[in-house]
């Protein structure tokens, strides 16, 4: 949203990229394929769905240490985003 960085999905690895010079600034991977990232609002947490496995996980932008997993289990994922 801020417009300072990118993210993209390659199967399991979820890219971060400076948006100016395309420098690749962060890899993280995933549990299982990635099948949507959102952003959050103010730009400091990624979300990455994967539907697969009924869960997300998600990153902070600025610490790579900092992660968080939502394991729906049985109960399933419909769908995932941000509230305001």
């Amino acid at each position: 949203p801020d417009g300072r960085l990118l993210a993209a999905a390659s199967d399991r690895r979820l890219l971060v990229r400076d948006a100016e010079t395309l420098k690749l600034v962060q890899v993280f991977i995933c549990l299982e394929r990635i099948e949507r990232l959102v952003w959050s609002p103010d730009s400091a947490y990624i979300l990455a769905e994967i539907a697969k496995q009924s869960l997300v996980q998600v990153w902070s932008a600025h610490d790579a240490e900092w992660q968080c997993r939502i394991d729906e289990g049985r109960a399933g994922l419909a769908h995932s985003f941000w509230a305001p």
